[in-house]
C-alpha cells in the first residue's frame, strides 16, 4: 500500500477515501447478503451497543487509513514502514494485557 500511495502524491486524500469507502461498503454488503441467504437469517442480532462499538470501530479504521496515507505520501518509505510494524507489537500487548489472552506455539 505505502508504494502506491507514494505514487498517488498528487492525487487528494478525500478522492483515495471515497474509493477505500466504496469498496469497504460494496465488499460488506456482499458478504453481508451471502451469509443471510446461506443461513437463511437476518444480520440485526447486535444489540444497539454492538452497532455502537462496530461504528466507533469503523470510525478509528478510516482515521488510521488517512493518517496512514499521508504519511506514505508526506515521509519517506523506511521511516513509516518501521512504524506501521510497531502497531504489530501493539495489537499482541493489547491482546495480553487487555482481553487476556494467551499465546502458544501451537
Amino acid at each position: 500500500m505505502g508504494v502506491v500511495n507514494r505514487k498517488m502524491k498528487p492525487v487528494h486524500v478525500t478522492i483515495i477515501m471515497f474509493y477505500y469507502g466504496l469498496l469497504g461498503f460494496s465488499a460488506s454488503l456482499l458478504c453481508l447478503f451471502l451469509w443471510s441467504w446461506a443461513t437463511r437469517n437476518t444480520f440485526m442480532l447486535y444489540s444497539s451497543l454492538g452497532y455502537l462499538w462496530l461504528i466507533l470501530g469503523s470510525l478509528g479504521d478510516n482515521a488510521a487509513v488517512v493518517f496512514g496515507i499521508l504519511a506514505w505520501q508526506k515521509d519517506t518509505s523506511s521511516f513509516v514502514s518501521l512504524i506501521a510494524y510497531v502497531s504489530v507489537v501493539y495489537a499482541f500487548l493489547t491482546d495480553w494485557l487487555l482481553f487476556d489472552q494467551t499465546f502458544t506455539a501451537v
